[in-house]
């Protein structure tokens, strides 16, 4: 019986894949069960499934491609202390423009993004704040929709003009906001 210990050594999302491969010696006849450790590994571009099997013969497969990351939730602590309302310039983000996102579109509550979900991004200053619902109220013509706080973003900042909340396209269309920038009010309960 042999073990073949296997590490995957992974850089960036372009770079090659190596793989070396060991092996130990012959296990004591007490271990016949196969001992599986598998294990979600979070890598600075995405996700992957990094499984290690110990056999009592020979590994001759292993993934090492990339796969959709498990789902996080990030469930509220109870009530807000305080009230937590927002008034300012709204943005949009969508699959086909996101500026900060990760190359598979996992938002920071750990979903996929979907441009069609009723959902909003906050700035990543109030990301305690992610899991939570809002009321968002487009000022313009006091459309309103109640969303869930499913993701974060650096859009706060000077640079982008101080945004309070970057909306999907569903949140984005529910409130009847036109074109890219909206004046809206975001309270958060």
């Amino acid at each position: 019986m042999r073990i073949i210990a296997i590490i995957a050594l992974i850089g960036a999302l372009t770079a090659p894949v190596q793989v070396w491969a060991f092996e130990f010696p012959t296990l004591p006849p007490e271990i016949t069960p196969p001992i599986v450790f598998e294990e979600e590994v979070e890598i600075s571009d995405g996700y992957m499934d990094a499984t290690l099997v110990a056999t009592s013969s020979p590994i001759t497969y292993m993934s090492v491609a990339p796969k959709t990351p498990v789902k996080r939730t990030r469930a509220p602590r109870g009530p807000l202390s305080e009230p937590v309302v927002l008034e300012g310039i709204a943005s949009y983000y969508s699959r086909a423009g996101c500026l900060g996102c990760n190359p598979l579109f996992v938002m920071a509550n750990g979903q996929v993004l979907d441009d069609s979900a009723l959902t909003m991004a906050i700035g990543a200053h109030l990301k305690h704040l992610v899991g939570y619902q809002a009321k968002v109220t487009n000022l313009a013509n006091g459309q309103s929709v109640v969303v869930r706080i499913t993701d974060t973003g650096g859009f706060y900042q000077d640079k982008y003009g101080n945004r309070v909340a970057d909306l999907t396209i569903g949140t984005k269309q529910a409130i009847g906001m036109k074109g890219g920038l909206g004046k809206v009010k975001v309270e958060v309960f």
